[in-house]
């Protein structure tokens, strides 16, 4: 009703106001787990480890949709995610989680986010296992943290970028 009352008004001003929708989709990126043989997400129990059968369950980067009211697959072996932002009060810059930001109260600071993805091989092909968090060249705070040791190849897009293909077989 107020938006009504606004139509064609002026309020005082040389331009007439008036009122305009804009399409608007609440998204959400997540991992999750999909089986490779028919596409369906993991359902129940810790979803991002994939722990119910980790042969046929992989993580995958997934996305949810509020106009859409489902969930996505985007791609296979992304293993883990994490999102910081980058801002700075005063002379002091700063590269924090949400939970960190939003606590001291530094939204209006922040001016980019960076997004990480480790991805993983489909296959173990490693000759001895390792935690996912360690079996990164410098690899960042937290990344792959909690996740089970296994014999696959990681990568950290976002921060390590290797100059040469890596070879599996020089991989511990």
């Amino acid at each position: 009703m107020a938006l009504n009352k606004l139509q064609g008004s002026t309020l005082g001003v040389s331009k007439t106001i008036r009122a305009r929708v804009f399409p608007y989709d609440f998204r959400v990126y997540f991992i999750c787990c999909v089986s490779k043989t028919d596409g369906k997400r993991q359902i129940g129990g810790d979803v991002g480890m994939c722990t119910t059968d980790p042969v046929d369950f992989r993580p995958s980067l997934c996305r949810w949709s509020a106009s859409a009211a489902d969930t996505q697959s985007l791609t296979m072996d992304v293993a883990d995610m994490r999102v910081t932002y980058d801002g700075q009060t005063g002379e002091t810059r700063f590269s924090e989680p949400a939970s960190t930001v939003t606590t001291n109260n530094l939204w209006d600071r922040v001016h980019s986010a960076r997004v990480e993805l480790l991805v993983t091989s489909d296959d173990e092909v490693r000759t001895k296992s390792a935690l996912p968090s360690q079996a990164v060249t410098n690899s960042t705070r937290d990344l792959g943290q909690g996740m089970d040791s296994d014999r696959r190849l990681y990568l950290d897009f976002g921060h390590f970028r290797p100059s040469r293909p890596v070879d599996p077989a020089s991989v511990p």
